[in-house]
């Protein structure tokens, strides 16, 4: 959007048995680069494309999510037809969902690359602190963190309400990370028509159902393992009065988007994108990751009081209107400006 007369040029993958044959919409047009998976590049012809459009580029907007591409984008970095803003979804040393844990490759090599670009940007934009800072570390020096926006997840219309009682739905995988235990033990001390809802499966069921069972509220306790759909958690997270998180570190912000869209105030640990997606107090409650106290306090504040609880959904729906991917372009658009300005 930084200009109006301004042509896009998207390369992407698509799978190898298509001819890489170039397509237009409006002023962008789309290089689909044939490829073994959906997260590759090619190295040989994204570089090649990078150097043949090299008189033609003002500013190159590389999107880092998956590790598989990063040879790719390190070559077009070296290139450099142009400044390279980042836009750093995710890390290929530290993986953000697996809890800061990363394989010797990604330690080794992936991570090794990712710094190289990092290092030759002229910005970075990220969703998390966490990653704005790994940003700065590797050298950038103009770092901005927007949070990650999501269309609306469905007609609202059609999604299910609240069936009564008080319902706490976590969404994500039964990890030793994510401490679904820490959630059963909270909702031993909520009222008694409190019921947990955990939509995941993962090692850590059979522990979550133990101490379900120690604490006497199995009955209150649901597993949901088989919403594997878009919409199946969707309608999962619309039926709670309140959606929760005890992770300790790694933890995905699209449930919190989704429960946002839906107007469903949140009880979440201030890990990764969290503080910047959650206002403590306005739209949700973020407490500190491991302190179990103030997660059942929060969890109890919004179970037991209707007109906080519904103070908070309603602010969260305000912000989640407020949070498109048409603002989220207008921020990059500054970005891409700021830039221009300095090259």
């Amino acid at each position: 959007t930084w200009a109006e007369d301004a042509p896009q040029v998207v390369v992407t993958s698509v799978p190898r048995t298509t001819e890489p044959t170039p397509r237009s919409s409006g002023r962008a047009e789309v290089l689909g680069l044939p490829t073994r998976s959906p997260e590759d590049l090619p190295v040989a012809r994204t570089l090649m494309t990078a150097l043949t459009r090299a008189r033609d580029v003002d500013v190159v907007h590389v999107h880092l999510h998956r590790s598989g591409a990063l040879a790719a984008l390190t070559a077009l970095s070296t290139a450099r037809p142009a400044p390279i803003i980042v836009h750093l979804w995710t890390s290929a040393g530290v993986p953000l969902r697996s809890g800061g844990t990363a394989t010797v490759r990604s330690r080794l090599v992936d991570a090794l690359l990712e710094s190289r670009i990092l290092a030759d940007a002229a910005a970075v934009v990220t969703p998390t602190p966490r990653l704005a800072e790994l940003a700065r570390r590797a050298g950038c020096q103009h770092v901005e963190v927007l949070p990650a926006p999501l269309a609306a997840p469905t007609d609202l219309s059609d999604v299910p309400t609240s069936e009564g009682g008080r319902v706490i739905v976590s969404v994500g995988p039964l990890t030793a990370r994510r401490r679904p235990e820490a959630l059963v033990q909270a909702l031993a001390v909520q009222p008694p028509d409190a019921e947990l809802v955990l939509v995941g499966s993962g090692p850590r069921r059979a522990e979550v159902l133990r101490t379900a069972e120690r604490l006497g509220v199995r009955e209150r306790v649901r597993v949901v393992a088989d919403a594997t759909t878009w919409r199946a958690v969707v309608d999962q997270i619309a039926r709670a009065d309140v959606v929760a998180s005890a992770a300790l570190s790694g933890e995905d912000a699209t449930p919190a988007l989704i429960a946002q869209w839906l107007g469903r105030p949140v009880v979440m640990t201030a890990v990764e994108a969290m503080p910047v997606q959650v206002s403590d107090g306005i739209d949700g409650h973020l407490v500190p990751p491991g302190d179990d106290e103030a997660l059942t306090a929060a969890l109890r504040t919004v179970l037991t009081t209707s007109d906080h609880a519904a103070a908070l959904g309603a602010s969260a729906r305000r912000r989640a209107a407020a949070a498109t991917w048409a603002t989220r372009a207008e921020r990059v658009d500054e970005v891409v400006s700021q830039v221009l300005s300095h090259h």
